[in-house]
């Protein structure tokens, strides 16, 4: 069940118009529309505070417009709810366009405010997507965070799904990385802590997104270098429905590829490979045969090589340590009686570790950015399957330490 997605960008997000956010705290809900109100399918869409954990949806006038799941059954481009302007991109299930959204109420004040809309085509889909798709939605719809890409409403028509979520303009994490002259630890660090807030709110919330990565690190505008969201909940699931083997190699947990039940802990662990490559511009683990690179994760063995980390905090290091811990301590959502130095922190213990509080002086990833910028001039910035091996793992035989691995060793 191990997915490798392919996206073919058709136009950068610095070419998207700049829209206007949609209004602070603003939620969609689907109410009947009044005798007076002559809204196209009896509907009309509404501005109404958050919700919390619950999606608030009524029937339309013919009492089948809307799914038991809060699906509106129709085409959004159809009934004019959106104007579509261009492609954005695609990939093997599904095309995201850009298009403008026409509220059809007064109450609704963003007018022409641009959304994305992703579009997936039925006939592609087997019972096992659909019902993944599902579930996508409903964790997506509970979710209301700033840190969280934000799904606005979803539209059933009789030959696709059509997913409104709100426009995130930044572009990924390490393609903003990679445009910067100087680099800092500290501008990192702040990244990271907004990282970390990030998956922090899913795991309050009993969610675990089970394929972070750095594609699905996006940052919130083009001029935000630090504020992120996270995307793509294609595998999410509520902690205790987790069972399954899934996510990408190179980011995945010991405990998944050992077939060992597994909870929050999965995704500490993808976010410590994250910030691994952060702050040094290569993966903790590579191997060209993936068997091999599954034994590495499997026993935790990675390193932090002197040439590329010497200059790095080390408060910096234990706090990767403390996330690529091989025992993630407790299974499920619950907390561990374990003490921190022998198992995997929890997003909570992270937030609260010495190396988010530290004063960093000017630590300069010169080293970090290279490597990026390496990855991403052989189109391998995203670290996953048979990408070109960088920094150590380009030349081991150069690198006294190489395999000087931690062997997933407790935090200092």
């Amino acid at each position: 069940m191990w997915r490798f997605a392919t996206v073919e960008v058709v136009e950068p997000p610095s070419a998207l118009p700049t829209c206007a956010p949609p209004p602070a705290g603003l939620d969609l809900a689907i109410t009947q529309a009044g005798p007076e109100e002559n809204e196209e399918n009896g509907l009309r869409a509404v501005a109404v505070p958050p919700m919390g954990n619950s999606f608030t949806t009524a029937q339309g006038a013919s009492g089948r417009d809307l799914t038991p799941d809060g699906l509106k059954k129709c085409d959004c481009f159809a009934v004019g709810n959106y104007t579509k302007m261009r492609k954005l991109g695609s990939g093997a299930f599904s095309t995201v366009y850009l298009a403008r959204y026409n509220p059809k109420s007064a109450i609704v004040d963003d007018v022409g405010v641009c959304r994305a809309i992703k579009v997936i085509q039925k006939e592609i889909l087997t019972p096992e997507d659909k019902e993944g798709l599902h579930s996508e939605i409903a964790i997506l719809l509970e979710l209301k965070s700033p840190l969280v890409m934000a799904l606005y409403e979803v539209y059933e028509s009789p030959t696709a799904y059509q997913m409104v979520t709100e426009l995130i303009e930044g572009g990924e994490l390490f393609e903003r990385i990679v445009e910067k002259e100087k680099y800092t630890e500290k501008e990192a660090r702040d990244v990271v802590r907004n990282m970390v807030e990030a998956v922090g709110y899913l795991h309050k919330h009993g969610v675990v997104h089970r394929d972070l990565k750095p594609e699905n690190i996006l940052l919130e505008s083009s001029t935000d270098d630090s504020t992120i969201k996270i995307a793509d909940f294609g595998f999410a699931k509520h902690v205790m429905e987790a069972s399954s083997a899934c996510g990408t190699p190179g980011f995945v947990a010991p405990e998944i590829l050992k077939g060992q039940k597994y909870g929050l802990g999965v995704d500490v662990w993808s976010l410590g490979v994250i910030v691994y490559i952060t702050l040094c511009g290569y993966p903790p683990f590579y191997d060209e045969n993936q068997a091999q690179l599954f034994a590495k994760i499997k026993a935790g063995r990675y390193s932090f090589h002197k040439k590329y980390w010497e200059h790095i905090s080390e408060p910096a290091k234990g706090f990767i340590r403390a996330m690529l811990t091989v025992d993630p301590g407790v299974v499920g959502a619950g907390a561990s009686d374990k003490p921190k130095a022998s198992r995997r922190w929890t997003c909570a213990e992270l937030l609260e570790h010495e190396w988010l509080e530290a004063e960093i002086g000017h630590i300069d990833l010169g080293h970090s950015l290279k490597h990026l910028r390496d990855a991403h001039a052989t189109n391998d910035l995203l670290f996953e399957a048979n990408h070109a091996a960088t920094g150590p793992h380009a030349n081991p035989d150069e690198h006294d330490d190489y395999h000087n691995h931690v062997e997933g060793r407790p935090v200092k």
